[in-house]
């Protein structure tokens, strides 16, 4: 059944597949999670009901449905139907297939269990190519009715301090703009991962960031181009801002006391500049004065209570992203990448 389905997925990688099937003991499902989680399958949706514990394959015990390239939202209908024809039970499954399974007690197996979702990172790998070699890049596909005719790009924070495409600010602003429908890419700068190069004080990695654009357009064409970035990932962001005509731009705590930013202009296009009241890195009266001599000036929000990092305020990141887009759909334009 594996092989089945990664033939079907390296056939038709877009396709949406649906698999039905029995639950015997929880043994053999767990065996066939694991196979599935080890396949190069994107997204997968999952759900079970189970009308007594899965504990022996003597019988059938209930039934799971996985979903590959499951379309936007169905999780969420599959639970608004599944809630309408079934009881509450005190017993859930883990909310990741991954975890490790308890099985019920005598008392918690008498109420069918409500299916609990398991949605697998939508993300394909991509290596591009850059001016120092390749680039390790990954890409979340769009959704069949986004508004927003973008591809969004974002960058990561300081190579030299940790940073990556897996930061979690890097990865909450992924999060954000793929929950408007957009196709998102987030890579690593040269020399981190497995992306070729040396660190570049900002300028090789400006670089980088043109590269993925061109590339980001050839996968998407026709679609206007977003950058987004936290930290060092911003101030590069804004740099490229000044070369590439950009329909959106998103900025996470900019380094302004770190690099010089008095040569570089405000893009024409809306631009978002959120920054935490409380950064320990980038003072926030720097990024306050900074921001307030620019002309057209950008949208800011300063958040109290909010350090460099984000600890503990990721949503509310996540949250200001989408209000703010949501209150300021983007003009409709091509972007010229010449």
């Amino acid at each position: 059944m594996i092989a089945a389905l990664q033939a079907a997925y390296q056939r038709w990688p877009l396709g949406i597949f649906m698999l039905w099937f029995p639950i015997t003991d929880r043994s053999t499902l767990t065996d066939f999670y694991q196979r599935l989680e080890k396949t190069a399958i994107g997204k997968i949706l999952g759900c079970e009901l189970c009308i007594r514990p899965p504990v022996t394959a003597r019988r059938m015990n209930g039934s799971a449905m996985i979903v590959i390239n499951p379309p936007r939202q169905m999780d969420k209908s599959l639970q608004d139907a599944i809630f309408d024809t079934i009881r509450p039970s005190p017993y859930h499954p883990p909310p990741d297939v991954r975890d490790h399974v308890k099985e019920p007690t005598a008392m918690e197996s008498t109420m069918p269990r409500i299916p609990r979702f398991n949605p697998r990172s939508p993300e394909r790998h991509l290596t591009l190519s850059g001016p120092a070699g390749k680039i390790e890049a990954r890409v979340i596909p769009p959704a069949a009715n986004s508004r927003y005719p973008a591809v969004a790009v974002v960058c990561h924070p300081h190579p030299l301090h940790g940073g990556n495409l897996d930061n979690k600010v890097t990865a909450t602003l992924a999060k954000s703009l793929s929950a408007l429908g957009i196709p998102v890419v987030r890579f690593n700068f040269r020399g981190v991962g497995t992306s070729g190069g040396e660190f570049a004080a900002g300028i090789g990695e400006t670089d980088d960031l043109l590269a993925v654009v061109r590339q980001a357009q050839e996968l998407y064409p026709g679609r206007v181009i977003w950058l987004a970035g936290f930290s060092f990932g911003a101030y590069v962001a804004l740099r490229a801002s000044q070369i590439v005509a950009v329909d959106r731009l998103i900025t996470v705590a900019p380094p302004v006391n770190l690099y010089d930013v008095s040569d570089l202009t405000p893009p024409a296009c809306p631009w978002l500049l959120i920054h935490g009241i409380d950064d320990e890195l980038v003072p926030y009266k720097a990024v306050l004065k900074w921001a307030t001599r620019l002309y057209p000036a950008p949208q800011t929000v300063y958040l109290e209570g909010v350090g460099h990092y984000f600890h503990g305020k990721l949503n509310t990141l996540q949250t200001t992203i989408t209000d703010s887009i949501a209150a300021d759909p983007p003009p409709l334009r091509a972007v010229d990448l010449a």
